[in-house]
């Protein structure tokens, strides 16, 4: 169930939704040879989204967003239930201000700073498993119109080198988020 809201002549908006998902026949370990699976497994997922976007002036832009998830096995062969799902943290946060000048010499001049939060996750939907590490990161981006088709990008992704892991494989492999990356573009638009 959702709900979206727009005030302020479409300057904000507002969507939020509360769910609840769930799966059956999941693959998991066969009881009589575990060298197979079947599909005997229940998982469940719920929790609430919140966006929230909005101009504060009409130079400067935010975009938040927040996301609860829990997600679990409820019934399985081999796995407890209550166990986490891998790689779905239950709190996830994410902030990006951008802020574009409207008039005189840095017209078309955009700057922006983002952060990024996500809650440590399992790393397998096991009974012994690993855990992954809560992080956050932040992001810087710039760009300039240089008219009304051509744009440039410069961003700057992983600001301060933070070392996290953003995933997970089965099989206790976790492979590392994205190093600091700078990243120069140019974008035209008829």
């Amino acid at each position: 169930m959702g709900v979206k809201w727009e005030a302020l002549d479409k300057q904000l908006s507002v969507d939020a939704a509360i769910y609840q998902i769930e799966k059956k026949n999941v693959q998991g370990v066969d009881p009589l040879d575990s060298a197979f699976n079947v599909a005997t497994g229940q998982v469940r997922s719920r929790g609430f989204d919140l966006n929230v976007a909005g101009n504060l002036t009409p130079e400067w832009r935010m975009i938040g967003g927040y996301a609860y998830v829990d997600a679990a096995v409820t019934k399985d062969t081999t796995v407890r239930t209550g166990t986490r799902l891998a790689n779905i943290p239950r709190n996830s946060f994410s902030l990006l201000n951008v802020y574009e000048f409207q008039d005189g010499t840095l017209k078309g001049l955009g700057l922006g700073a983002g952060t990024k939060y996500v809650a440590d996750r399992a790393g397998q939907t096991t009974n012994t498993t690993f855990t992954m590490d809560a992080y956050t990161v932040v992001d810087l981006l710039g760009y300039y119109k240089v008219n009304e088709n051509v744009r440039l990008n410069l961003d700057v992704k992983n600001l301060f080198n933070r070392e996290y892991e953003e995933g997970s494989f089965q099989n206790f492999y976790a492979y590392p988020g994205e190093p600091r990356t700078v990243q120069v573009g140019i974008s035209y638009t008829l």
